[in-house]
């Protein structure tokens, strides 16, 4: 959007400016030019006189969660090998032998722990982007009030208390790239890349849930039901209900998040964003909203991933209850 226009938005240069009757058609149609123009960036940089940064692309590796699941299978040829002659049908698993039901669960654990590492690295890949927002929210704050001060429009106290939130968001924003860092080299060490691999290019987010919980198969169902005095059996099925409650509850979690959380605030930004174009609120109620939104947004991020991890868990511990009732629940396989 031309810097021109920006101008007109804002009210000219004025930091403050008394409330005018506009009609709403008119804010709707600011808010859809200002929303392609990058919403709330579009006006506090020219508050502020900010310029968005550039960034210079840098080679990459891609990497998808299929790539790197690839990758630490060929790590295990032996794996391979076995699995290339074993049925993966869930009713044939009485029929195979010790090697090939190892094989199995090893791979399971395989999949749970790549799967684990690699939507760990995209969550805080997210969180780093989340928390650069927040940054920048902050420090256009900071600079505001440090020009209103000068001004004579506000006080000492709400610009140290701006100060304090930019500064207080650095260390927040050390921290999600030090998580972040730690994540990639955690993938990296998993799947044996050498320090000459470009930086990985992961996925742009996390998959979303499905809708509708996937249930457990007949021959699960029966294994968790049967009787045993056995403490080991005992241990893996408490272990797989409770897997399953967490899940269900964590997918209650994500989809409120989903349905009624994300679009309520999307609400609210929006509104917002209506009532600036009016007027009625000033720069920093839109920054605090801008703020509030992407906070909300990785406080998604965290249920989401949650979500996913305890997934993961659900699977390796199935296949841990499978190999210990192979032997004494042969009769629930048929």
């Amino acid at each position: 959007m031309k810097r021109s226009l920006l101008l007109l938005m804002l009210g000219f240069t004025q930091l403050m400016t008394p409330v005018r009757a506009q009609p709403t058609h008119d804010w709707l149609q600011l808010n859809d030019r200002v929303r392609e123009a990058g919403g709330w960036k579009a006006y506090a940089r020219e508050r502020s006189g900010q310029a968005p940064a550039e960034s210079k692309p840098k080679a990459t590796t891609p990497l998808s969660l299929a790539e790197a699941l690839k990758q630490a299978r060929g790590l295990e040829p032996g794996l391979t090998q076995t699995l290339a002659i074993t049925s993966h049908r869930l009713a044939d698993y009485p029929r195979l032998n010790h090697a090939q039901r190892e094989a199995l669960i090893k791979d399971q654990r395989l999949t749970a722990d790549i799967t684990t590492l690699y939507y760990g690295a995209v969550a805080a890949q997210q969180r780093l982007t989340l928390q650069r927002d927040i940054s920048e929210i902050r420090d256009i704050a900071a600079e505001l009030i440090r020009r209103m001060r000068k001004a004579g429009n506000t006080n000492d106290l709400h610009a140290l208390e701006k100060d304090l939130d930019a500064g207080h968001s650095l260390e927040d924003l050390s921290a999600a790239l030090l998580e972040y860092e730690e994540s990639i080299e955690a993938v990296k060490l998993r799947l044996q890349l050498g320090a000459a691999v470009p930086a990985l290019s992961l996925s742009d987010g996390l998959p979303d849930p499905p809708a509708r919980l996937q249930s457990l198969s007949e021959v699960d169902e029966r294994l968790l039901l049967i009787t045993s005095n056995n403490p080991a059996v005992l241990r893996i099925q408490s272990e797989v209900r409770l897997a399953l409650l967490a899940r269900q509850e964590s997918h209650k979690i994500v989809q409120i998040y989903r349905t009624r959380l994300l679009p309520a605030q999307k609400k609210v930004s929006e509104e917002t964003l209506l009532h600036y174009n009016g007027m009625i609120l000033g720069i920093f109620e839109l920054l605090k909203d801008a703020e509030n939104h992407t906070k909300l947004q990785s406080q998604y991020l965290s249920q989401l991933l949650k979500f996913w991890s305890l997934e993961s868990a659900l699977q390796t511990k199935l296949a841990a209850l499978r190999e210990e009732l192979i032997n004494i629940g042969r009769d629930a396989w048929n």
